[in-house]
């Protein structure tokens, strides 16, 4: 159930277009007000409004008023605004920053209910001084929260600092690790380029000493053979390279020698010996 009114208020004139009809004790009606300048819209956009209320007791209001997003300004009447029978005046007062405006003054018409309740007392009614003290408990709350917040950055601040110094540490730990596996390193490679130069040397003798082997194998092999060689010139032994050659040697030539020689000498006559140092052809005779 809805029941809303809406009211022309203006900044520059006295005069009010309409009044605001309520039923006494009537709670949850809803005011528009439509805010202008010489009959010109004025904009509210950037503005916080109040409504200001005079009672025929005497009591006030003030009220926060909704700025709605086509520009006016809304209220719902409360309990107290209707609590007393008869004319109420009222304004609005818009603040921006510094400055404050109020609209003309118009009347809140409250047309007596037929039963009375007499339980309901009229009093002042601040709900801006309400909102004002819990809007003063939450900046309230919201500084002792900054404090705690402060604190708590300050403490992360500094466990921040003690992880970068020891990140740092860390690092350079790592630096001088990186430094001296860098020299580790260099020092391995030089010893294992050594290890494979005298690997090569090494080869190279090995290489050098199968060839002075083979070699000498070689020379032994010769000089055996001018051995036996020798050997077979001199008894006729035979060996592979005169092996069809068994007379052609000193002992063998010797002997045909003293075979001619018996010959001869038998062939020859008896001599008379002239003289005792007359040679004797007995040293033809003579064994090698």
């Amino acid at each position: 159930m809805e029941n809303i009114q809406h009211l022309s208020l203006d900044i520059m004139n006295n005069y009010a277009y309409d009044s605001i009809f309520t039923k006494q004790y009537d709670v949850g009606r809803q005011i528009i007000f439509h805010i202008t300048e010489n009959g010109e819209h004025f904009n509210v956009s950037n503005v916080t409004a109040v409504i200001n209320i005079k009672k025929p007791d005497g009591t006030f209001i003030m009220d926060d008023c909704v700025i709605n997003e086509d520009g006016t300004i809304g209220i719902e009447v409360t309990e107290q605004m209707t609590v007393c029978e008869g004319i109420s005046y009222f304004d609005l007062s818009l603040i921006e920053n510094n400055k404050v405006i109020s609209t003309i003054t118009g009347q809140f018409n409250v047309t007596p209910a037929p039963v009375k309740k007499d339980d309901v007392e009229s009093l002042n009614e601040y709900s801006v001084i309400t909102d004002i003290l819990l809007k003063v408990g939450e900046a309230t709350q919201s500084a002792l929260n900054a404090k705690t917040y402060q604190d708590n950055a300050k403490t992360y601040m500094d466990s921040a600092e003690q992880y970068c110094n020891s990140a740092n540490s860390a690092k350079e730990s790592a630096s001088l690790s990186a430094s001296t596996a860098t020299e580790q390193a260099t020092i391995a490679s030089n010893n294992a380029s050594t290890a494979i130069t005298k690997a090569a040397e090494a080869l190279d003798s090995a290489n050098s000493a199968e060839t002075s082997k083979n070699t000498a194998i070689e020379k032994a092999q010769e000089i055996s053979g001018y051995a036996n060689l020798s050997k077979s010139y001199a008894v006729g032994t035979d060996n592979t390279e005169r092996e069809n050659d068994s007379t052609d040697n000193s002992k063998y030539y010797y002997e045909q020698a003293k075979q001619i020689l018996e010959n001869i000498n038998n062939l020859l006559p008896p001599y008379e010996i002239i003289s005792e140092t007359e040679p004797t052809t007995d040293f033809w005779l003579q064994e090698y």
